[in-house]
């Protein structure tokens, strides 16, 4: 595409900034058209960069008409476009932009849609241009894996922001996440089943789960700070993280021992072992496993979390109280 274009194929055209190496390597923000962006390190500006070089407010950004201007608003370090010192620029495809450390580039972004605006729906952003992820007003969205996106360190930034937020997780499978946070600490959290099932009944597993997803996609979203949840968690974020990392890496552990998500299972019959000695727990587990059979789903209505279902369902297999049905 020619670096200069007309009036009237500028104003058509979406732009974005892409980050050129550090964290976001590759991560697009979307500058929409007609409006302003603020970068800064302040936590309420539309772009925020989070390093001691950057000014709290320090450049902004309008794209009326198809022009892309940017002015630096006194920072104490500056604004660079192409390596120069600028107060006010218009920016074209390619030019480079320097706040503090670092770079962003000009290019041009996904095709708008019939209203003039960028694809909002998750599959819109699945099956638009290959970013592994993109900056928003509101945050994040994009794909993980990826160099630079790990869910707990996400969780963490933004938890340190204090400000309410919730991330949205899709995995390969569709089983989505979502979970709420606000003034450092996790609200909510809840499972969206594949069949489109909310489930609420288990926030700390819902947790567990997001953390220990392996593929997918996740979206950040603010949300009212007044909304209600129905309860809360009672240990802190941080106890929640490790807690939750620790069951993501035994999880994995027990990989090669676990049936696939939609094997289903069945009493042995005739059941010989004794159900007396089962604890009451291990009971539940396998009263789900007699109402649900498929293991997707018992894994989904158990108010345990994740690994601790694996482990009766493994301890049930092996002492020969289930079978996986062919």
């Amino acid at each position: 595409m020619n670096q200069v274009a007309s009036q009237g194929d500028r104003a058509k055209m979406g732009f974005a900034f892409r980050f050129v190496g550090g964290q976001f390597d590759g991560g697009e923000f979307p500058l929409k058209p007609n409006r302003e962006i603020t970068i800064g390190r302040g936590s309420e500006y539309d772009m925020v960069l989070e390093e001691d070089m950057v000014s709290r407010q320090h450049a902004r950004v309008s794209t009326y008409n198809g022009d892309i201007i940017i002015v630096d608003l006194d920072s104490t370090n500056g604004t660079l476009v192409n390596g120069t010192p600028v107060s006010e620029q218009q920016l074209n495809i390619g030019d480079e932009v320097g706040i503090g450390t670092v770079t962003l580039r000009v290019v041009e972004a996904r095709t708008l849609n019939a209203t003039g605006s960028l694809p909002k729906t998750d599959e819109d952003a699945t099956q638009a241009a290959p970013e592994r992820r993109t900056l928003h007003r509101t945050g994040l969205e994009g794909r993980f894996p990826g160099e630079g996106v790990d869910i707990s360190a996400l969780l963490r930034r933004l938890l340190a922001s204090g400000k309410p937020a919730s991330l949205a997780l899709k995995d390969s499978d569709d089983v989505r996440v979502k979970i709420y946070m606000s003034d450092g600490q996790f609200c909510w959290a809840k499972i969206r089943t594949a069949a489109g099932e909310d489930c609420s009944i288990a926030p700390k597993k819902a947790l567990f789960r997001g953390l220990a997803m392996k593929e997918g996609s996740y979206r950040v979203r603010g949300f009212d700070r007044d909304k209600d949840f129905p309860g809360s968690f009672e240990e802190s974020a941080e106890d929640l993280l490790i807690e939750g990392e620790a069951q993501r890496i035994e999880l994995e552990g027990y990989s090669e021992l676990m049936p696939g998500l939609d094997e289903r299972l069945e009493l042995v019959h005739p059941l010989e072992s004794r159900l007396s000695i089962l604890t009451e727990v291990c009971l539940d587990t396998l009263q789900l496993v007699i109402n649900e059979a498929q293991i997707r789903s018992v894994l989904d209505q158990s108010q345990a979390t994740d690994l601790e279902t694996w482990q009766d369902l493994l301890y049930l297999l092996e002492n020969e109280y289930l079978l996986v049905a062919h």
